[in-house]
């Protein structure tokens, strides 16, 4: 996280917040991530700190699981694909 840390205290904000969530279902996550875009059933993109970022992880909402599958700037997520 050294190279983008400017955006340490958010994305421990992110992880609080995903640490408390029981989500059974998409539009609960949107709820409290009302910028998150869905790609695909469990796939899920978060605008970090005003959208200089691109957080994309995974979720298994049967199992309560999420795995973070990419973070970076929005000009490097530009540059890739997903999912």
């Amino acid at each position: 996280m050294r190279k983008h840390a400017d955006v340490r205290d958010v994305l421990l904000g992110w992880s609080d917040v995903v640490k408390e969530a029981h989500w059974s279902q998409p539009m609960e996550l949107k709820d409290d991530f009302k910028s998150a875009s869905f790609v695909g059933p469990e796939c899920v993109i978060f605008n970090i700190k005003g959208n200089s970022y691109r957080l994309v992880v995974l979720v298994d909402y049967e199992e309560q699981a999420v795995q973070i599958e990419w973070f970076g700037t929005h000009a490097e997520y530009s540059r890739k694909s997903f999912p």
